[in-house]
């Protein structure tokens, strides 16, 4: 039996734009919240099945997911991605690990937006934000 969330029951300030965090690393959860509460609703998921069914209701500026040595699932998100949403969503892939040159390089050509490493400022945050969401 498949658990369905209830989408109906997280809070959006309808002044705010949304974003969509997946990822089950709730350290880097908590500090990209920490970063983006003030500006956007956070929605989070813990995995891409969970994420795309919050993309496809919510309508985020931004999606964030995390990335780990091996970078196959999300290389399968992005084209699913871009089959069920006709517009195109930004993705920025954040870690804490180190990503190989050639992850690197495929990550990007798939369509990834930008790749955030932490420990990250706030300030170099804020302007990676503003090159790939538009406001």
């Amino acid at each position: 039996m498949k658990m369905k969330a209830d989408l109906q029951k997280i809070k959006i300030d309808k002044t705010k734009k949304n974003v969509v965090i997946i990822g089950d690393s709730f350290d880097l959860t908590d500090l990209l919240e920490i970063y983006l509460y003030q500006k956007y609703n956070v929605i989070t998921a813990l995995n891409e099945f969970d994420g795309m069914e919050k993309i496809g209701h919510f309508e985020p500026s931004v999606v964030f997911i995390k990335s780990t040595n091996d970078n196959t699932a999300i290389l399968a998100f992005m084209p699913k991605l871009a089959a069920r949403h006709s517009r195109d969503i930004p993705v920025i892939v954040y870690t804490k690990e180190e990503i190989s040159t050639i992850n690197d390089f495929s990550m990007k050509a798939a369509g990834i937006r930008e790749i955030i490493k932490f420990p990250i400022t706030h300030k170099d945050f804020t302007t990676i934000m503003r090159l790939c969401v538009k406001d």
